[in-house]
């Protein structure tokens, strides 16, 4: 399903929704705003693009985005996912990781699956306690049978990077538009679980969902929890960091127990 013909379709159709939804002068609606604590879920149905979750490995009953909602990708957000102590031992145990780490500009990316010696054990601890928990609140959220783990990174945005030896790409730009199903075609879902908060510990950052009438945002609270179907309706970006640091661990799920996650890769 990863063939380079895969990816090609994906990417073409990626660059189609880029042209047809990324652009000026659009309305910015925020959906939900970093100084409101969600005291319930709230969850909005887009149409899918079923054809590109059949074409990766054909339909998984009851897992599959474009079948298990009635033809609907859900997108999904959630408080209180961690507790505030909980959400500050990530940042902490995320900065100590990153510690002497390449980084592209102001990005930083790490993979906790691989780096669990560098998360210490606490770190290890929280990182599969936070995975098993997305993957239960997906299951019951979506109407899921079951969804196996496709990867996950723990990600730094600093407004202000070091330009040092360690700065791979000096300048990079992270916040274009992107489908994650464009980057890996076998992924299904991804979720985010914000580790610190838009407005008080930095500026900018939001979550675009960025559709054809309007931008639809989602400002980063610590312990806020955003999950939706990893297809073409839901081209996204994280928009710029212009001051301080975000941090975000981002989590992505596959229906097909094939192209799972799996510790040798």
């Amino acid at each position: 399903p990863d063939s380079l013909r895969t990816r090609e379709k994906y990417q073409r159709a990626q660059a189609d929704r880029v042209r047809k939804a990324f652009k000026e002068g659009k309305e910015q609606i925020i959906l939900a705003s970093s100084k409101d604590f969600l005291t319930q879920n709230r969850t909005w149905a887009v149409p899918c693009m079923r054809e590109f979750y059949d074409a990766a490995y054909g339909i998984v009953p009851g897992c599959t985005p474009s079948v298990v909602q009635g033809g609907a990708c859900l997108r999904a957000v959630y408080d209180g996912f961690g507790t505030p102590a909980q959400m500050r031992d990530m940042v902490d145990i995320t900065e100590r990781a990153m510690r002497n780490l390449f980084h592209q500009g102001g990005t930083t990316s790490l993979a906790p699956a691989s780096s669990l010696d560098r998360l210490g054990t606490k770190g290890a601890i929280l990182f599969q306690y936070f995975i098993n928990k997305a993957k239960t609140q997906l299951m019951y959220e979506f109407g899921l049978d079951g969804i196996f783990d496709s990867g996950a990174l723990l990600t730094r945005l600093k407004a202000d990077p070091a330009v040092d030896e360690w700065d791979m790409e000096p300048g990079h730009v992270y916040w274009n538009p992107h489908v994650d199903k464009a980057n890996i075609p076998t992924y299904d879902y991804s979720a985010l679980l914000y580790l610190n908060t838009h407005g008080e510990d930095f500026e900018g950052g939001e979550f675009a969902f960025n559709d054809d009438d309007a931008d639809r945002l989602v400002q980063p609270r610590a312990g806020r929890f955003l999950m939706f179907a990893s297809g073409p309706e839901n081209l996204h970006q994280v928009r710029e960091v212009t001051r301080g640091t975000r941090y975000v661990l981002a989590m992505w799920f596959t229906c097909s127990e094939k192209d799972k996650y799996r510790d040798d890769e």
